[in-house]
């Protein structure tokens, strides 16, 4: 089963992912990316430290070539 790295960067820089998951496809690795972004913006609100909608996860292979990005934004909803 292939595996992939998520990587987060944000307005303090890049925080790399060494662990990585084990997924079936790219498709669950996007997946992955997006619940990962919605869990690190869930924890900057709960500390008020609010989430920058610029932030993404940058999804890499195990040769750690950049197989798609996640941004906030495209993670979440903010209705006004």
């Amino acid at each position: 089963m292939p595996i992939y790295f998520f990587d987060l960067i944000n307005g303090s820089g890049l925080l790399r992912d060494d662990e990585g998951l084990e997924l079936d496809d790219p498709e669950q690795a996007r997946e992955a990316a997006i619940r990962s972004a919605r869990d690190v913006a869930g924890n900057d609100i709960r500390e008020g430290k609010g989430a920058s909608l610029q932030s993404l996860i940058a999804i890499r292979d195990a040769l750690g070539v950049e197989i798609g990005r996640v941004t906030f934004a495209d993670a979440l909803k903010i209705t006004a």
